[in-house]
């Protein structure tokens, strides 16, 4: 992992700015755009997606450290390839180039297969082997002592058959003792109520609210739920606690 200081994206100078195409906000007093959240551009001919730091973000630095220890745990994360002046950070595009960056996300994917449930076999598995990846990879950071603090399924990125990791302008790198499971509920508890915002949002998606269709969401996210403690290093006794802790809460029956 490291920023690219090529002729066309120093880390300093206009050269870094990059051309935005989309998701921008525009007309502010001097009539210049401006970056709100993140947007898709291009800097130089490479397409990326650029993201604007503030004094309530991680810099530069801290989201560059993060992404190197998430690289190094096999996670899959953007190549920032530069920095401006004005603190919007260009990141390489993961996924699918032919894909627009919603169809790219989890999100966009799992709605996606979830349309074609009915009419195509293969859909419902690889609902679930998508839903195992990401829930592998939120696991893992968590392992590492890594949170997200805005793991919406929008931020997670459907590459192949595995799930990366954007915006990580939020992100924190925590101590957690994982003998103390409900003080470590606690700890990554926000992540988890974004997650649950995530399948909240993925299930009311275009549908009604029928019995079945209920009962089938909650089994989906307490699969992923499960997926996820599973890659923390306690015991079972301690993932039963923490399990029940975080339903305590974000207020869900997933227990």
């Amino acid at each position: 992992m490291v920023i690219r200081r090529g002729k066309a994206n120093r880390l300093s100078g206009r050269d870094a700015e990059p051309r935005l195409l989309g998701k921008i906000q525009a007309g502010d007093p001097r009539g210049k755009t401006f970056i709100r959240y993140s947007s898709f551009g291009r800097l130089g001919k490479r397409p990326v997606i650029a993201l604007r730091t503030s004094h309530d973000t991680n810099t530069p630095d801290e989201i560059l450290k993060i992404s190197k220890r998430l690289s190094r745990a096999g996670i899959l994360v953007p190549e920032i390839v530069g920095v401006s002046k004005s603190g919007v950070i260009s990141f390489s595009r993961i996924g699918s180039r032919k894909k627009g960056v919603y169809e790219n996300s989890l999100m966009g994917a799992l709605r996606r297969l979830l349309s074609i449930q009915g009419k195509n076999p293969s859909a419902n598995r690889q609902l679930r082997r998508l839903l195992s990846s990401a829930a592998r990879t939120i696991g893992t950071m968590h392992s590492i002592g890594i949170l997200h603090n805005h793991p919406h399924f929008l931020n997670l990125v459907a590459s192949k058959s595995r799930i990366g990791v954007i915006d990580l302008k939020y992100a924190s790198e925590v101590k957690i003792d994982w003998r103390n499971p409900k003080e470590a509920a606690k700890i990554l508890s926000e992540d988890y109520r974004w997650i649950v915002t995530s399948f909240r949002e993925l299930g009311i998606h275009g549908k009604s609210y029928d019995r079945a269709y209920i009962q089938r969401y909650a089994e989906l996210s307490r699969n992923f739920i499960l997926k996820i403690v599973s890659k923390y290093p306690m015991d079972e006794r301690r993932k039963d606690v923490f399990i029940l802790e975080i339903a305590r809460m974000t207020q869900t029956g997933f227990e």
